[in-house]
């Protein structure tokens, strides 16, 4: 029986392919030149600016995230939550 097993992590991403649980293909994609928009990750709220309302989010990247709150949103640091991004890194700034 085959199998496909894919590790996706920040910097690459690692497919196997097994048969009969013998590795037949290993493939490894570097992801330092991709593209992040329309991805969604699961992140970790890290500061929330109520005066702004927005948050920052730790997505796995060298830079936190950007993400705009609504004026009732509740999310508070610590908190887990999944991100799109819509907009690439722009100089200093995030997601």
């Amino acid at each position: 029986m085959k199998k496909i097993i894919v590790e996706y992590l920040v910097s690459s991403q690692k497919t196997a392919i097994l048969e009969d649980d013998k590795l037949i293909e290993l493939l490894i994609e570097d992801n330092k030149n991709s593209k992040k928009v329309s991805n969604i990750y699961r992140g970790v709220v890290k500061k929330v600016i109520l005066g702004i309302q927005a948050c920052f989010v730790d997505i796995g990247f060298e830079k936190l995230a950007y993400l705009q709150l609504d004026k009732d949103s509740n999310i508070k640091a610590g908190q887990d939550i999944l991100v799109q991004v819509n907009k690439e890194e722009v100089g200093t700034k995030g997601a």
